[in-house]
């Protein structure tokens, strides 16, 4: 499943999708996938302002997997066309922009890996942000629930219902469109399907373990 973090008005603002995407043989874990010079070779040429971004973001996850030795893999890719991301990412990206969503991810967790976006993530810190959103709270689900966590999703949406369905608004999980500026959230949540219901529901809880991962949630 692929769980994204984007950038809209406000810094920090995020949304998500669960789409599958098929993925290469994983690095162990807590490795930093730097490219390899043959994958390196496929991609397009950077921008030079782009390709000191990806560097230093490259240099910065580094940092941080050397004192976090559990830490899932993480790809840095420079951008959403960098040809490292599966495209069934590409296509869930252009589908919720197409219902409203804003921005662009500054990173996802699919297959079982978190991809940060240099384009999108600016320093050090922003770095340490978005993984720890996705690592404490996509990875961090999945790891505690497993094969129950359809059913926790589906209390979550029951118990969260507002803000479930301000996420979904926010992130174009809906079937309103443009309708959906001007709808309630119960209208919102009466056109959402249940994978739909789904992905803004875990992305409530991914916000809430990042936020106060006290409460217990992952």
């Amino acid at each position: 499943s692929l769980a994204g973090w984007r950038k809209a008005n406000a810094p920090a603002a995020s949304r998500t999708a669960n789409h599958a995407a098929s993925q290469a043989p994983a690095q162990p874990t807590g490795a930093s996938a730097a490219p390899t010079p043959a994958s390196a070779s496929k991609r397009r040429p950077l921008s030079p302002s782009l390709a000191r971004r990806t560097a230093a973001l490259q240099q910065a996850v580094d940092a941080i997997h050397a004192s976090w030795p559990n830490a899932p893999q993480t790809v840095v890719v420079a951008d959403m066309q960098d040809a490292r991301i599966p495209q069934a990412v590409r296509d869930a990206d252009q589908a919720q922009k197409s219902q409203g969503a804003k921005g662009e991810p500054e990173g996802f967790f699919v297959g079982g890996k978190v991809y940060l976006v240099a384009s999108q993530v600016k320093t050090a810190h922003d770095a340490a942000r978005v993984l720890a959103h996705e690592v404490l709270g996509h990875h961090g689900l999945r790891g505690l629930y497993g094969p129950q966590l359809s059913s926790v999703l589906d209390r979550a949406g029951l118990a969260l219902r507002p803000r479930v369905a301000a996420k979904a608004r926010e992130y174009g999980l809906h079937g309103l469109g443009d309708a959906a500026r001007q709808a309630t959230n119960g209208q919102v949540w009466q056109s959402m399907t249940k994978e739909q219901r789904h992905q803004a529901a875990e992305e409530v809880l991914a916000e809430m373990a990042q936020e106060q991962p006290q409460l217990g949630l992952v």
